[in-house]
């Protein structure tokens, strides 16, 4: 058995990364099939963990603008993984889902929200072809969040009713249109602090 939890330990790069939990999930599937040693990576979902939730903007701005940092610290830190069919399904679809639609797909996001009304005020898309867009975009967030809370009630009963959910998935259908709008931005800032390598907890 690779010494991974040691190596992980000791490795200086791991004082600066930003994602340490995500690096050492991809450094343990890196390790082992490299050394083509069979093993499997479960996800428990009984423990309940606690954390500190950011309770002002600049302090959620700097909690989303590190996760991203940290997550193309891992990306750009295991490129020899990615469409790399020695890593199996980790390198040919994890790693290239990761690059294209996590780390770019705030990029995409904030224009479409600064481009799109942008056409529209200039003439250059219809007003239908606005509400298109904008109808497409939230109806496919929503599914992909109400998808997520009906399958995690279906799956782990976290909720102790019906009521509980209905109010999630509420808040759900909101998000699209606050929250997530916001965070999206703060992402967009997280790759900029990366490539100026700027970053602080």
């Amino acid at each position: 058995m690779p010494r991974i939890l040691e190596e992980f330990t000791i490795a200086p790069k791991m004082i600066e990364l930003f994602a340490e939990d995500m690096e050492m999930v991809v450094q343990l599937h890196e390790v082992y099939r490299r050394k083509k040693q069979k093993y499997r990576i479960v996800f428990v979902p009984d423990p309940i963990c606690w954390t500190l939730v950011p309770e002002t903007f600049s302090a959620l701005s700097r909690q989303r603008r590190r996760w991203h940092r940290g997550l193309m610290q891992v990306l750009f830190g295991h490129l020899k993984m990615f469409l790399n069919p020695r890593y199996g399904g980790i390198g040919l679809f994890a790693m290239p889902y990761y690059f294209f639609f996590e780390m770019l797909g705030p990029i995409v996001e904030l224009a479409g929200y600064i481009l799109v009304p942008i056409a529209l005020f200039l003439g250059l898309i219809s007003l239908e072809s606005f509400l298109l867009f904008v109808a497409a975009a939230f109806l496919f967030s929503a599914i992909l969040s109400v998808g997520g809370v009906l399958l995690d009630e279906r799956s782990y009963r976290p909720y102790e009713s019906w009521r509980e959910v209905s109010i999630l998935i509420l808040y759900a259908l909101i998000e699209n249109f606050s929250f997530r709008i916001v965070t999206t931005f703060f992402r967009v800032m997280g790759i900029l602090d990366y490539l100026r390598r700027r970053g602080r907890w």
